[in-house]
């Protein structure tokens, strides 16, 4: 009776300890794998979060690069075109401005000159193209020989394109602006004259900014 006793109690004890066991190792199991879970989701958080700043940070560079889409408008849409059928050139003008055209001098080499003003805004100013016998080997021995005058004006000379021909601009301050070109047998020489045009910086920005259009605009017909 007494072993069966005993065996009893060992019984007991050997289930309680595989019990407490079971609990301990449930227990720690429990936690690890919790725990690797919990790292597990806050290492998929921030992987999350990074991506996230990631697309952020794209979409402000593409907003950022991205080209706007300014609307570019046309000063001279609404300005006259002067066309020369006879000397193959046309040119826009301003509305508010007069033009004058003078044919063939006698005994030089002008075969053209139109010339257009304004007096109300810049009095005497003018913007001339002459149309003259080229007489030139080149587009630079124009710019030396008109640099090298009698009267000692000293030109600024300064490589240009008009019409997409070859040109030299010669440049005087607050006097002067020549552009000229060769084509074929004849010489063009588009220019700004300020003469009377007053001490008015705002109004000569305005006069260089309407010649300067006028230039850009200057094509050959043909």
């Amino acid at each position: 009776m007494k072993e069966v006793k005993k065996l009893h109690v060992s019984t007991s004890i050997f289930i309680g300890t595989v019990i407490a066991v079971a609990v301990v190792f449930g227990g720690g199991a429990y936690l690890y794998v919790n725990n690797k879970a919990e790292k597990e989701k806050k290492d998929l958080n921030a992987q999350i979060t990074e991506l996230q700043n990631q697309v952020s940070s794209a979409k402000n560079a593409i907003t950022m690069t991205a080209p706007s889409a300014e609307v570019t408008t046309d000063d001279t849409a609404n300005w006259k075109i002067y066309k020369n059928d006879i000397y193959n050139y046309s040119i826009k003008y301003d509305t508010g401005w007069t033009v004058s055209v003078h044919g063939r001098e006698e005994e030089t080499e002008r075969l053209s000159r139109v010339w257009w003003e304004e007096k109300a805004t810049f009095g005497n100013a003018s913007v001339v193209v002459d149309v003259l016998r080229n007489t030139y080997s080149d587009i630079d021995a124009w710019a030396h020989t008109m640099s090298d005058n009698e009267m000692g004006v000293v030109y600024a000379i300064q490589d240009t394109k008009v019409a997409g021909v070859s040109a030299k601009r010669l440049t005087v301050p607050d006097l002067s602006i020549m552009v000229g070109l060769i084509k074929e047998d004849k010489l063009y020489v588009i220019s700004l004259g300020y003469c009377c045009c007053g001490e008015d910086q705002k109004e000569k920005d305005k006069l260089d900014s309407t010649y300067e259009k006028m230039l850009s605009s200057f094509k050959f017909l043909k």
